[in-house]
């Protein structure tokens, strides 16, 4: 009998096209020869071209050709949009120039699936926020099924932003991030911190009823705000960015009131700013339940920099699926080749003696399927013993080495098999990401006058990863610490250089996903 291929169920179409459009290596722009297979299938007949359109056209946003004279989006693509950002400034090292403010509010509501809305306006002038960012929130509230949003901008200080907000009446996801750290949006113009931290606290008081989801920059809010609001339905919390400059509370008193908790991170990035240290679970704090009570529901934390004298790991709700204890610091830090401009803030990984309490810890975690550790040397084979016989369940494991630019040096073939073998006893791993000494990814190009990719480290890797992939039986990705020339992109200095590792009748071979 022949097959059909229109015949199959949306969802196992749209999945095929997904595939076909992953499969593609990943860059940083995307032209119309990466959606070729898709277009091409699209064309075949209406059904096709409809899910098709569903994926091409998800998201859009407020950036168009030169070339492209119409309004905002032509409205047969209408029904597709999901997703939209609108930004107020034109990208960098592009083509590409914005909509006309007036067409885009005129369309806005006209987008009657839309259920994201990201605004990314990067303008630190006061009276820019109520010509800006007040329209286009009230210009939302039209929309039907509107249940994200995400406010990205330089401050929070402006005009209230509570009423169109509170008009959204199905939001239920929420992310408020200022890119400034606040030793820069205290140079701005008319900064004013008091009624920034009024006016975010007003618009969180606002819905806290009803979100399910919150991320929120650390220096935009007081800690004890949360202790006073009633969070009922919150189930992921995300605290990013930038360090708390209001009084910080023990971290098991800010979820005190979110019974139905399952995601919190607290990925706060060390900064050149001199800052006092904080811990998220001091030892004296006997005025509140420890996390594994307070919060007995939690299936992922991430915790970021942690200091010395930390019980959280004493802590860990017994459910945790994925634990992450990381060191983050902010993107405008730059430090390759310069050590002297390392963060004086907290930036502080985990010795082998701390991360021998983690792990310790994380044995005792029958669930848990996922473990990120940001270590201050590059993993041991005694450390993957332990992590082995301990955690012998993972599913994905990520070792890290922090400040790992500053690491050149390149091990032998004999250490690398060293690693392999603990490893290899991790037989449901389908995802490792560590930090290996491989050699400088990037070598000085004279010529060229900048850091280019290594020739050498990119056929060391090459050859690493089929070892790795050889030994390891159902890995799938393989991601090793890189130098990064391109930080604007990825807003760091050292990133994953992931590879794909393809099994068929063919044999055996890898893929690179996310170059340097």
């Amino acid at each position: 009998m022949p097959f059909a291929f229109t015949s199959l169920p949306t969802e196992i179409i749209l999945r095929i096209y997904n595939e076909i459009w992953v499969r593609k290596p990943i860059r940083s722009t995307v032209t119309l020869n990466d959606f070729e297979d898709i277009i091409h299938m699209s064309e075949t007949c209406l059904r096709l071209r409809v899910i098709a359109c569903s994926l091409l056209f998800r998201e859009a946003s407020n950036w168009k050709n030169g070339s492209y004279t119409g309004g905002a989006w032509p409205s047969a693509v209408w029904p597709y949009i999901r997703v939209v950002t609108v930004y107020d400034h034109e990208p960098k090292k592009m083509p590409r120039k914005l909509f006309d403010p007036a067409d885009l509010r005129v369309t806005l509501p006209s987008l009657a699936n839309v259920n994201h809305i990201r605004l990314e306006f990067i303008h630190d002038a006061p009276d820019l926020l109520s010509v800006s960012t007040l329209p286009f929130l009230f210009t939302m509230t039209a929309l039907p099924h509107l249940e994200t949003l995400s406010l990205r901008q330089s401050r929070f200080d402006g005009p209230s932003l509570t009423r169109p907000i509170a008009q959204m009446h199905h939001l239920t996801s929420l992310t408020l991030i200022s890119p400034l750290i606040m030793i820069q949006r205290l140079e701005l113009k008319q900064y004013n911190r008091f009624e920034e931290l009024k006016n975010v606290a007003e618009i969180l008081q606002t819905v806290a009823p009803v979100l399910t989801k919150l991320e929120i920059s650390g220096d935009l809010v007081d800690f004890q705000m949360f202790e006073s609001t009633e969070w009922p339905n919150l189930s992921i919390f995300r605290l990013v960015d930038h360090v708390p400059y209001s009084f910080f509370r023990p971290i098991t008193a800010v979820v005190a009131h979110m019974p139905m908790l399952q995601t919190l991170a607290c990925d706060f990035k060390a900064e050149e700013t001199p800052r006092t240290s904080f811990i998220f679970c001091p030892p004296d704090d006997h005025a509140h339940p420890p996390l594994s009570t307070s919060i007995p529901n939690l299936i992922s934390l991430s915790l970021s920099n942690l200091q010395p004298g930390d019980q959280s790991v004493q802590q860990l709700p017994s459910g945790l699926r994925v634990l992450r204890v990381v060191a983050l610091r902010d993107p405008h830090i730059h430090s390759i080749g310069n050590l002297k401009r390392e963060p004086r803030y907290n930036y502080s990984a985990l010795s082998d003696d701390d991360a021998y309490l983690w792990i310790n810890a994380a044995s005792k975690l029958p669930y848990l399927s996922r473990l990120t550790l940001h270590l201050k040397s590059v993993p041991s084979p005694e450390l993957l013993w332990h992590i082995a016989r301990a955690c012998p369940q993972l599913e994905f494991l990520e070792l890290e080495q922090a400040s790992f630019e500053h690491n050149w040096n390149e091990s032998p073939d004999s250490v690398l098999d060293l690693l392999l073998s603990p490893l290899a006893s991790l037989s449901q791993l389908k995802e490792l990401r560590m930090s290996v000494e491989l050699g400088p990814a990037l070598v000085w190009i004279e010529t060229a006058l900048e850091r280019l990719p290594s020739r050498a480290f990119k056929a060391r890797v090459q050859t690493v990863s089929m070892l790795f992939a050889a030994k390891l039986q159902n890995l799938e990705f393989l991601g090793f610490s890189a130098l990064n020339r391109e930080r604007v992109t990825y807003g760091r200095d050292s990133i994953w250089y992931m590879l794909e590792i393809i099994r068929n009748e063919d044999g055996l071979s890898t893929r690179v996903i996310d170059p340097i």
